[in-house]
């Protein structure tokens, strides 16, 4: 059992974040990073098989209906994704990871979930720069 997060919204709509970090050589990175903005705003999931849009996150922060520091919780969903990377890749030999996060209400950090095997197809159009150096990565790590 999960427990329920009074997440952020964008636009009325709640979200939640995807942050893909890899590991090519000793240190992680963050190398792809967005926003799942849940259709409609009775919406309870932000999953993109149900309707969700991936939406560029500095856009989706920068637009967040509530009254938080967008720069602080960039930074500080980078410093959690970090730490949670070493921790989990401490414990098994993880080269690439993908966290579900969310932001609540008042801007704090939440972890949801962990995947070794993130689907990022459509992430692309979102940050070309970043979805370069996931690809760049992904070459390292074969």
């Amino acid at each position: 059992m999960q427990q329920g997060i009074n997440l952020a919204t964008y636009h009325g709509r709640p979200f939640d974040i995807r942050i893909v970090l890899q590991k090519p050589l000793k240190r992680w990175r963050v190398s792809l990073m967005s926003a799942k903005v849940a259709p409609s705003e009775r919406s309870v999931v932000t999953n993109i098989a149900k309707g969700a849009k991936d939406i560029n996150i500095i856009k989706v922060l920068k637009g967040i209906d509530q009254s938080v520091d967008s720069y602080k919780v960039l930074r500080d969903l980078i410093d959690t994704s970090h730490q949670i990377a070493q921790l989990l890749g401490s414990q098994f030999p993880l080269k690439i990871v993908g966290l579900d996060m969310a932001i609540d209400k008042r801007g704090k950090i939440w972890f949801i979930e962990a995947n070794t095997n993130p689907d990022n197809s459509g992430l692309d159009s979102l940050d070309r720069e970043l979805y370069r150096k996931y690809r760049e990565s992904k070459r390292w790590i074969k």
